[in-house]
């Protein structure tokens, strides 16, 4: 028996009606057992199965959600279910019409289109549309081979067209995988995520509360990809069996009070010792409430003998290869199907394996496709699903998609569902059998090797061409898919002989019209370069006074006479020792710079200067002094300018920056502090550097604030300076100073700090009134990015002390000193006693428990 599907006519007729309503009421303590009303279907636990030998595989949607419209940002589900009633439609939009082979698209597709397909409009020709109306045609008109291609050997020109037409219908193909896959990952991350939200511990798991919630996440994603994924299921580690289905038309019956009157609910528990199966069937409510319609008991199904359940002790992710389901049309697209699974771990034992869950969808989409894909006037696309049986160490081939769909499964009454798979061996058609029999290769590693080459062979005397490409959203998974593209060659050369005797007519006209052209074009660019030479010697001695452009019909000409205007122009600004990337936006957009400036928005500017430099600078000789400086001064510039900050100034042994100007910018919070962070890494390395050349050992202090300032060019018509300034820039140089009393090396604002809560590690420091505010600013420590991944023991005792030292901090802040005390002593100097904000913070409170403040 293949894996459960919704139960036949004749079965559900043998369900007992119940009328019971389960009303799954849970105790409020995580640590007691969840309670069922009377009615409710006791779940037993048979033998547990163990994920120790399965091989745990990278998944390609491991950071987020994904959903099929790639905006919606799942929430966890609690006892009201908010998700389900947000979840948009699975619905894929079409692709732009961009494609580039070598690399996955992301783009998405329609499967709710019956037969129609916009494929991207390519470069390599002008297409029209095929007698279907919806297919793009390759080879369907003589003007889809350009003139263009004459300057190619027919073989290119069949080989360009046979690889694009593969490259197009692969992307289709993939993207209809990838739609399942990304479905599984979205019910996976939802049935963990509710679970773990509620508790802290697995031993609830296998429960019917939770097999409760597991069976409404199900439903939540079938409910918006039922036109075409039919079933969404989940089997236990102890056989417990849950899936969600779409209904049969004739028994659809409408009722307002339902979720979803087009989705049946069953749940299937198992039970080693009973020689039958129970079969419980719901209706959920629209206010998310099971009634158990009735009871059913079957013949005793295993699933642990089932293929796809061995596949789960093996892989993390699946293709299952391809089965016939027992309901639908009786038509081979409604009754073949695939499914692709995930297996769900533990998220507090990583390793343990608690199910697998998965999305199964007809074919009907991609064999649609593949009927109406035009190729040529005789050629077909064709797609193969490719497994490699261990046991008789072969590689197994069936059809997945094809224009005759009786190729793709004949009936067969003995068979599951009706229908019988053919192997590549079985198939009635001789044609496609020798094809990918004999011309696919017959391993894994020819296969790879041979992708996307262009096959040229022989049948019933007749030349034809194929290649194939490995369906990208497959290839790493157990079993791989092709995409192959087949057609008689004589499809594609026919119009190269009309071509060949254009063309020579056509190189002919062109031979004595480019006579005549470059007589004239030779007159006509000698007094031009005599022009440039006199305008070079005179920009080679700083002669940069204005000019004018050249009037000529030559584009390459004004072109030229353009940019020595625009150099002279870049010239003279830098004579007015103005910023290079100011100069360069002024010379593009043809502007001079004048003396002004205008408020910018979002601006985050960066101050930093070195610990004790007066004493170092007293001890040093001067020279010394300077080259020592500028080594600081490189690291920090470098890292600045790499983040695309606009360096504003050297100030003594500080250094000034911003980001936001004179190029507008939305992230410059994020650029500042990773800019930030990577200064005092690189410092930290010339550091040490400088111990083994036994020179000072500069330790710079950094402040970041983001805000509002006047920036622009400030001085005279003989000197400009392009800076900011304003009450941003103050504060920006405040925090920097503040480092020293919290033994910091980075400071940011609160404002800063909203903006790149989400991306680093921060820490809540204090709130310090500024002078000219009346309101104290919060400023924060910048820790480290969230995604570091080098073991840094610094970092990492600074993360562990942080979320005691910001409990600390808000009792004192509150006027609860002894208790901020308590938490200073006996922990935050445990975890790091040298950590001068939290001395800081112990003296205020001891200060403040002996004379209280007034207020």
């Amino acid at each position: 028996m293949s894996r459960v599907t919704p139960l036949s006519p004749s079965q559900q007729s043998q369900i007992t009606p119940s009328t019971t309503t389960l009303s799954f009421k849970s105790s409020d303590s995580k640590g007691q057992q969840m309670n069922n009303s009377a009615s409710t279907i006791q779940i037993l636990n048979s033998r547990p199965i163990s994920a120790s030998g399965t091989q745990r595989s990278n998944s390609l949607f491991d950071e987020t959600y994904i959903t099929s419209n790639s905006e919606f940002e799942a929430e966890r589900i609690d006892k009201q279910m908010p998700v389900m009633m947000r979840l948009e439609s699975a619905v894929f939009e079409p692709k732009k019409n961009t494609y580039d082979p070598n690399q996955f698209s992301s783009s998405t597709l329609n499967l709710n289109s019956k037969s129609e397909t916009n494929l991207s409009t390519m470069a390599l020709n002008d297409p029209t549309p095929s007698e279907t109306g919806s297919i793009y045609s390759l080879a369907s008109s003589p003007r889809t081979i350009s003139i263009t291609f004459s300057l190619l050997t027919s073989v290119e020109v069949e080989k360009q067209v046979v690889l694009l037409s593969l490259y197009r219908a692969e992307l289709y193909v993939s993207d209809f995988l990838d739609l399942g896959r990304k479905l599984t990952v979205l019910q996976k991350q939802m049935i963990t995520d509710n679970y773990y939200s509620k508790f802290e511990t697995d031993d609830y798991f296998n429960t019917f509360n939770n097999y409760k919630s597991i069976l409404k996440s199900l439903a939540a994603v079938h409910k918006h990809n039922k036109a075409s994924f039919f079933l969404f299921d989940f089997t236990s580690r102890n056989a417990d069996y849950i899936y969600v289905n779409t209904k049969q038309t004739e028994t659809r019956i409408w009722n307002s009070k339902l979720y979803d009157n087009q989705q049946e609910y069953y749940y299937m528990s198992n039970i080693e010792s009973l020689p039958y199966s129970n079969i419980t069937k719901y209706n959920l409510t629209k206010d998310l409430k099971f009634d158990v319609i009735g009871y059913i008991e079957q013949e005793f199904w295993n699933p642990f003998a089932e293929t796809y359940f061995k596949l789960s002790q093996s892989y993390d992710k699946a293709l299952v290869p391809m089965s016939v389901q027992t309901q639908g049309a009786d038509s081979v697209e409604e009754r073949v199907y695939i499914c692709y699974q995930e297996n769900v771990y533990s998220q507090i034992n990583e390793t343990k394996f608690l199910g697998v869950t998965s999305a199964n969808v007809v074919v009907r989409e991609l064999a649609s496709f593949i009927k109406n894909y035009h190729v040529s006037a005789r050629g077909f696309a064709l797609v193969v699903e490719m497994n490699y049986d261990q046991e008789s160490n072969t590689l197994k081939k069936r059809m997945v998609a094809y224009k005759d769909y009786n190729q793709l499964a004949k009936k067969d009454p003995e068979s599951t569902g009706g229908y019988k798979i053919p192997d590549a061996e079985e198939i009635e058609d001789l044609f496609l059998r020798f094809v990918i029999t004999q011309i696919i290769p017959n391993n894994v590693h020819d296969v790879n090797i041979k992708s996307e080459e262009l096959f040229r062979f022989m049948y019933g005397g007749e030349s034809y061409l194929m290649a194939f490409k490995i369906v990208s959203s497959s290839k790493d998974l157990n079993m791989q898919w092709l995409t192959i593209i087949c057609a008689p060659e004589i499809d594609f050369i026919g119009n190269l002989l009309l071509l060949t005797g254009l063309n020579i007519g056509v190189s002919i006209l062109a031979f004595c019209f480019s006579m005549v052209f470059v007589f004239y074009f030779a007159s006509s660019i000698s007094k031009p370069l005599l022009y440039f030479s006199s305008e070079s010697k005179a920009i080679s001695n700083l002669k940069v006074h204005r000019g004018g452009i050249i009037k000529t019909r030559i584009r390459e000409i004004l072109l030229l006479s353009e940019a020595f205007e625009k150099m002279k122009t870049t010239l003279r600004s830098f004579m007015r020792f103005v910023p290079r990337q100011l100069i360069v936006e002024m010379v593009e957009k043809g502007i001079e710079m004048k003396l002004g400036g205008h408020i910018h928005e979002n601006i985050t500017i960066l101050f930093s200067d070195v610990e004790d430099f007066t004493t170092w600078s007293e001890k040093l000789e001067p020279q010394f002094l300077i080259r020592h400086v500028s080594e600081y001064f490189h690291v920090m510039t470098e890292e600045i300018v790499n983040e695309e900050g606009t360096l504003d100034k050297y100030i003594g042994d500080a250094v000034m920056a911003f980001w936001g100007a004179p190029n507008f910018m939305y992230d410059t919070s994020m650029r500042a502090c990773r800019a930030a962070i990577k200064c005092q890494e690189r410092m930290d390395k010339l550091r040490k550097i400088w111990e083994k050349q036994n020179k000072p050992l500069f330790k710079c202090r950094i402040g970041l604030h983001t805000g509002s300032c006047i920036i622009g060019n400030i001085g005279s018509l003989w000197r400009l300076n392009y800076t900011a300034l304003g009450d941003s820039v103050n504060l920006a140089s405040r925090l920097e100073g503040q480092n020293k009393f919290y033994g910091t090396e980075i400071l940011i604002s609160q404002d800063t700090y909203k903006n790149v809560a989400s991306s680093f590690n921060c820490r809540r420091i204090d709130t310090v009134g500024v002078k000219g505010k009346s309101v104290g600013i919060t400023i924060y420590e910048l820790i480290s990015r969230k995604e570091e991944t080098i073991p840094n023991p610094k970092i990492e005792t600074r993360l562990k002390l942080t979320p005691i030292y910001e409990s600390a901090l808000a009792e004192y802040q509150l006027g609860r000193f002894t208790e901020a005390l308590k938490l200073l002593m006996t922990r935050c100097q445990d975890i790091d006693c040298n950590d001068l904000a939290t001395q800081t913070l112990i003296d205020r409170c001891k200060e403040y428990i002996q004379y209280p403040p007034y207020n």
